[in-house]
């Protein structure tokens, strides 16, 4: 089988959605089949580590193209239009692509919505079929967060959804109450399939020893003393991060907040952080490669993440929860709907409030003074997640499903 695949984000570029891609590619590869990936150069974030990429790589059943595409910063603005500028490039050189060729799939992952526009026309003009995966409901997050607020845009956009989902063989959701949403909006039932996100075996990590614990706080310049509350991600407007630097305010100075990542947000958290005079209390770190992620963890004593308070995020299973599962370290979380569930099911953590930062502070405080419990917790939540959650394990069923959805 020879897949044709759109993704805006592609290893070695870093974030969720470029670690889902390349998982399914590598089990397709896995399975004997074709791949080529038509994505951007490596773009997302100024990362502490400049990686190297190669405009065009071939591996025997896997050929990537990265095309230019613009600088994916901390100006919103700029984003649409970056988008705009790759499902035109796209879309141009996938044509061009192979015209000899037949492929027996076209493959899409969004959001951003434009990378299904490319990927639709072109299995039209290359008469093969088209799947769509929907990580995150477009045009509705973008509307419950205020992003858009034109009603034209919003038509226009909710005009090509449909449009996306009628001209979809199958559809993909990451979760059950996104493939809810997407039949709500007249979608055939048979026609959407859930595969979430999961754990993969590198981020299954051993409990640290106190001595590799301080050498890696030494090596990123932290405290050896304080208790760590960690965030790692993407620092954007869906995550509400204001709460770590208004916890940092109230919390003592054995505590230091560490937010470790990019996105829209992170320069108004760092105005923050000076004009609140908190350089003591609350850490960045520039966003980094995947495989130095790990050592956050492990220097870490609580790790936090949230969402906004939000019904379009009910849906939502953030892929960050799988890793810090994995990670054995004792998580503190304000999440609604199934991300929170999965959590609860796991054992591990905490369930605050979505922005509270008085719930913070005192989760806190619950987990420093019972810590030996709190581990323990942490120990039953990374054997849940590597029972049920092994994205390798998934990420095959996915193969299979594509296989039987193009016969």
């Amino acid at each position: 089988m020879k897949i044709l695949l759109f993704s805006q984000h592609y290893p070695p570029d870093i974030g969720a959605h470029a670690f889902r891609m390349a998982a399914l590619v590598k089990a397709l590869l896995k399975k004997g089949h074709q791949v080529s990936a038509i994505t951007t150069e490596p773009h997302r974030y100024d990362m502490e580590e400049k990686i190297p990429f190669k405009k065009y790589e071939k591996d025997k059943k896997l050929e990537i193209y990265r095309i230019k595409g613009g600088k994916h910063n901390d100006k919103f603005w700029r984003r649409p239009i970056n988008y705009i500028i790759f499902m035109v490039n796209s879309l141009v050189f996938s044509l061009k692509l192979k015209n000899r060729e037949r492929y027996d799939l076209v493959f899409a992952t969004s959001p951003p919505i434009t990378s299904a526009v490319t990927a639709v026309i072109c299995a039209f003009f290359k008469k093969t079929k088209f799947i769509l995966e929907v990580r995150d409901l477009w045009p509705d997050t973008l509307v419950e967060l205020k992003i858009f607020k034109n009603k034209l845009i919003i038509t226009f956009l909710t005009y090509i959804e449909k449009l996306l989902y009628k001209r979809a063989n199958s559809i993909i959701a990451i979760s059950e109450d996104i493939k809810n949403r997407i039949i709500s909006k007249g979608v055939n039932k048979d026609k959407v399939v859930v595969y979430t996100n999961g754990l993969d075996k590198e981020f299954i990590l051993e409990n640290m020893d106190i001595k590799r614990k301080s050498a890696l706080r030494k090596k990123y310049k932290l405290p050896l003393t304080k208790t760590i509350i960690s965030y790692v991600g993407n620092i954007g407007i869906s995550q509400a991060l204001k709460i770590m630097v208004k916890a940092a305010e109230k919390a003592g100075e054995d505590i230091l907040f560490l937010i470790v990542g990019e996105g829209l947000e992170k320069k108004q958290l760092l105005k923050m952080r000076e004009e609140k005079k908190l350089s003591k209390k609350i850490f960045f770190l520039n966003g980094m490669p995947r495989n130095k992620v790990v050592n956050i963890y492990q220097l870490s004593d609580i790790l936090f993440l949230q969402l906004k308070n939000l019904n379009i995020f009910e849906g939502a299973i953030p892929s960050k929860i799988f890793e810090y599962l994995g990670s054995g370290v004792p998580i503190i979380y304000g999440l609604n709907g199934v991300g929170g569930e999965v959590l609860k099911k796991s054992g591990n953590g905490i369930k605050i409030r979505p922005e509270s930062d008085e719930d913070l502070i005192e989760a806190i405080n619950i987990v420093k003074n019972e810590y030996d419990l709190y581990i323990k917790k942490a120990k039953k939540g990374r054997d849940f997640v590597s029972k049920y959650y092994l994205r390798e394990e998934i990420m095959n069923d996915y193969v299979k499903f594509i296989e039987s959805s193009i016969k």
